[in-house]
């Protein structure tokens, strides 16, 4: 019965949600423009607490995931204009754990969860060169891959092409 359900809502999913672009480094999705400065304001408060909190738990869900729970609303495609101006040399480390624990988040719009993390997972690239912190470029590739590999949005045979690849970048330092 939950399969007939799950495939139901990606279906309906599919056909109310237009096309994202595809970019392999950046979930260059658009921010709802409607929304204002305050709006930006409010989301980056949002992303502080919520990767504050992650740090302090050691990245414990049972501790992230009831916050999450109560703030659902504020996991949404704009926190992805948030995640761009939050992201610093001293808060990539912290973010890319929020970002594996919203990607397997059971709550709120699965879709726009992966969304968020493929964003983060994307910006964390500019970070963690190859040449330099290649076991961390690394995993990033291979959670890249992963979120790519369960994406909703966009088409699916484009979203299978880029977690291969992100795989494909992940063995050229994992064997």
């Amino acid at each position: 019965m939950s399969f007939w359900r799950n495939w139901l809502r990606k279906l309906a999913q599919s056909l109310n949600n237009s096309p994202t672009e595809n970019d392999r480094r950046g979930a260059r999705l658009a921010p709802d423009t409607a929304n204002s400065d305050a709006s930006t304001a409010e989301d980056l408060a949002f992303l502080q607490e919520a990767v504050k909190l992650t740090a302090e738990s050691n990245v414990n869900p049972s501790v992230v995931y009831p916050f999450l729970a109560t703030r659902t609303a504020q996991l949404n495609i704009n926190l992805i204009a948030a995640i761009r101006a939050f992201a610093t040399d001293s808060t990539i480390i912290d973010l890319l754990n929020f970002a594996n624990l919203v990607q397997q988040f059971p709550l709120g719009q699965r879709d726009v969860n992966l969304e968020i993390s493929i964003a983060i997972y994307s910006i964390a690239l500019d970070f963690f060169k190859r040449d330099t912190n290649a076991s961390s470029w690394a995993t990033i590739q291979n959670n890249l891959g992963t979120a790519y590999s369960d994406r909703i949005r966009g088409e699916r045979a484009q979203n299978i092409e880029d977690a291969i690849a992100c795989y494909r970048d992940s063995l050229l330092v994992y064997t």
